[in-house]
């Protein structure tokens, strides 16, 4: 009897199951107008309110369809939603964890500088800058590339806004021009924008 009892719940929690899902409807995720506003995944959902606030992971490949991105992640925050789409915001960008570890030698060292920046819209955002060098570098001379990785930092996203920002990570210039800098100074073997993390979106 008990076994039958047993049974009976087992097949109407799979039918409950069955019954959430077929109630939940697909929904088109977008990137931001300002990132071509194209359509990147889906996700199931019931309500607005359990979409906002969710995240997509992708890899820079997906948007840029240059395989030299594939290491490159971008993550995207669900705003807004319209109907059957879910519009997103740019929320954190990542170098995959191998791709640092395959670059960094006994012989060569890593530098990296963490800084806050505000930008012109008031958008504020953390970011980290790695350096490796093809030979082992001083402290002094770590000091000075730091130095020059922040000075030229700055200099760079001096009238960026948050969305001028977000097009150069992705395009790849920030990081390219930091780079020009500190070779000026001292041999670059790698230098990538680390990480950028946002943490105050602009002001409507």
């Amino acid at each position: 009897m008990s076994a039958r009892r047993g049974a009976s719940r087992r097949k109407k929690k799979v039918m409950s199951s069955v019954e959430k899902w077929r109630n939940k409807k697909w929904i088109e995720i977008k990137t931001p107008l300002y990132i071509d506003d194209k359509v990147i995944g889906e996700t199931p959902t019931s309500s607005e309110e359990s979409v906002i606030g969710r995240t997509i992971k992708i890899d820079l490949m997906t948007l840029t369809a240059n395989f030299k991105d594939i290491h490159r992640l971008i993550t995207f925050k669900i705003v807004d939603l319209k109907g059957e789409t879910a519009h997103t915001e740019f929320f954190l960008y990542e170098l995959s964890r191998d791709f640092i570890r395959s670059q960094v030698r006994n012989h060569r060292s890593r530098i990296d500088g963490i800084y806050n920046l505000t930008l012109k819209d008031k958008s504020k955002l953390r970011i980290t800058l790695t350096c490796v060098t093809p030979v082992r570098a001083k402290t002094s001379e770590q000091k000075e590339i730091r130095k020059i990785m922040y000075n030229t930092l700055m200099e760079i996203i001096e009238d960026m806004t948050f969305q001028s920002f977000v097009n150069n990570l992705i395009e790849n210039t920030i990081a390219e021009q930091i780079k020009e800098k500190v070779e000026e100074y001292f041999p670059v073997k790698v230098f990538e924008v680390n990480k950028v993390k946002v943490l105050k979106f602009p002001e409507a």
